[in-house]
This record gives structure tokens, sequence and C-alpha cells, in this order.
């Protein structure tokens, strides 16, 4: 059973293809932010050059020194 709220109302409103994945295959807000991040991520390595990677590194005292070298 699906409840009718505002926003889902507001959502057909606009489009009714959008409220059925609002209702049936909603997005994750936290899946959504990693693709924002990883699309700018993107973006600025094609703009920008792709500069240093320290993906995956927990290490402070590390990173600090990789970002240090010429």
């Amino acid at each position: 059973m699906h409840i009718l709220t505002k926003s889902k109302i507001t959502s057909g409103l606009q489009c009714t293809k959008k409220l059925w994945f609002d209702v049936n295959e909603p997005i994750k807000k936290e899946l959504h932010i990693f693709y924002i991040g990883n699309r700018f991520g993107d973006f600025s390595r094609q703009h920008y050059g792709q500069g240093l990677n320290l993906e995956g590194q927990f290490d402070v005292e590390k990173v600090i020194n990789e970002t240090k070298k010429p």
C-alpha cells in the first residue's frame, strides 16, 4: 500500500513517470549524493587534468606528505 503525500501529488503533476519511479523505485538519497560527487570528480579531471588521486587513502600523514611533493 502506498501513501499519497503532497510531494507525490506534485511529482505526479510534473510527470506521471516520475511519480511511478518515486513510488516504485525511489532513489536513495545517499547514493544520489555519491553520484553527484563522482560526476563532479569526472568533470574536474576532464577539464583540469588527472591531478593526484588519493582515493582510498586513510592515513592522514601519508596524504599530507603526498600532497606536499612537487
